[in-house]
């Protein structure tokens, strides 16, 4: 799988550098094949939620699935209770439903941006401006919320785009269905 072989190169990069830095080793191949096997090991016993949990497009990609069999539906954890931070907090998270106003403007979301550390999500205009307000950083303006967002924590959130482009195709559709002409 190509998410596995990232993992390795990534995993070969750290050894390279290792390698790089240990000038004082008398034979650098030996030690390098012995570190080498030592990652393998850790990657082939590493599970599913270490190994793909983190990685936005591996969940773009799942939650895409989801929605293809599951419309409107909250996608429940990738991993049940094997994820790796905080597994209370991230099933909380996944079970939510999914709202598609911005919780600044209070207007539907447009363009959205979502947060990688608390998962919450904001116009990204709305969100700017208020991370310029508070200095470039400030807690989650969801209530409840005690996450720190910074500007380099948002991340474009295309998935949620298209859901918000759907929801107000069908609000739209219904609201023509709903609307008919007397003829008399």
């Amino acid at each position: 799988m190509l998410l596995d072989s990232q993992r390795r190169l990534e995993a070969e990069e750290k050894l390279l550098a290792k390698l790089s830095s240990r000038s004082d080793l008398a034979k650098p191949e030996a030690e390098y094949g012995k570190w080498w096997e030592e990652e393998e090991e850790k990657l082939k016993n590493m599970g599913d939620a270490a190994k793909y949990g983190s990685n936005e497009k591996y969940r773009d990609f799942r939650q895409q699935v989801w929605e293809v069999t599951h419309e409107g539906e909250a996608m429940p954890a990738l991993f049940g209770d094997a994820n790796q931070e905080g597994s209370d907090e991230e099933l909380v998270i996944s079970g939510a439903r999914l709202t598609y106003k911005c919780p600044i403007t209070t207007t539907w979301l447009n363009d959205p941006v979502s947060s990688k550390t608390c998962k919450h999500s904001f116009s990204r205009d709305a969100i700017t401006d208020y991370l310029r307000a508070q200095r470039g950083e400030c807690a989650c303006p969801v209530g409840g919320c005690s996450r720190r967002i910074r500007a380099q924590d948002l991340y474009a959130d295309r998935v949620l785009e298209r859901k918000v482009a759907r929801h107000l195709r069908q609000l739209e559709a219904e609201e023509s269905a709903a609307t008919y002409t007397v003829v008399r």
